[in-house]
């Protein structure tokens, strides 16, 4: 099942190389595909990637697109929960 939920960066630097590779971190686990898209720039990246993340060039207040076909026991919530947390923890 496809789960599709939409982030706006507040990292007052974007998405660099410290908040990226915590994101890949957690986004890289028995997951299926997290496709990350900056609907500013229509750059998409894979989540498990931190390089990938950094070229979608997500700068503070850019709103973002972050889909999924999750397949594992990580419910859609728990996603969305783990990304917002991670990224908060770096702001």
């Amino acid at each position: 099942m496809a789960h599709e939920i939409s982030y706006i960066c507040e990292l007052s630097e974007g998405i660099h190389a410290r908040s990226a590779g915590l994101i890949a971190r957690v986004c890289g686990g028995d997951h299926a595909e997290i496709m990350w898209q900056n609907m500013q720039t229509g750059l998409v990246g894979i989540a498990k990637s931190a390089l990938s993340l950094i070229a979608t060039d997500t700068l503070q207040g850019d709103y973002c697109r972050i889909r999924s076909a999750i397949q594992s026991t990580v419910t859609a919530i728990e996603f969305a929960s783990m990304i917002y947390f991670y990224t908060q923890l770096l702001s």
